[in-house]
């Protein structure tokens, strides 16, 4: 190989190191928006049990009343249109993804429903977790549907 063509191709490895690692780093506007209300709830559905729930301000209410269900509000009206009330990071067993809580005035434009898409999900590597709750279930049907195996045995005493 020539060396232009090395280093284009250096040149080029690089450049999508950079933004790879560009891309790893978010600010809120980068993040997937929800518009909320304080007469809405937005009801955010994830697709494996919710571990943890993290809301950055006091500006949000919020509740997990099933494993994957989180419930969101905020406590007060009184935000201007688009004002940032809160980041929500949501951390389930293998993934984890943030979504920025926007503030409107307009009823209409409050999400209600939101699940969490897979586009949405950053993927994550959770050390209390060693197999997922989905994992395990698929793992308990394939010894269910298995075939039995059942070896009869018996100990031999000798005197």
């Amino acid at each position: 190989m020539n060396r232009h063509r090395m280093t284009g191709l250096f040149l080029l490895a690089a450049g999508l190191c950079a933004a790879y690692e560009a891309k790893a780093q978010k600010t809120y506007e980068e993040m997937e928006l929800l518009t909320v209300n304080e007469q809405v709830t937005t009801v955010i559905t994830a697709s494996e049990p919710v571990r943890l729930v993290d809301i950055s301000t006091d500006k949000v209410a919020g509740d997990q009343p099933l494993d994957n269900i989180i419930r969101l509000k905020p406590k007060e009206a009184g935000h201007e249109d688009g004002e940032v009330l809160a980041i929500v990071t949501i951390v389930t067993e293998r993934y984890r993804t943030q979504y920025a809580l926007l503030y409107t005035t307009r009823l209409k434009e409050a999400v209600t429903d939101k699940e969490i898409l897979p586009a949405e999900r950053e993927a994550y590597h959770n050390p209390t977790v060693s197999m997922s709750t989905a994992e395990m279930t698929g793992l308990a049907r394939r010894i269910w549907n298995s075939p039995a195996k059942i070896r009869n045995w018996r100990a031999r005493h000798t005197a």
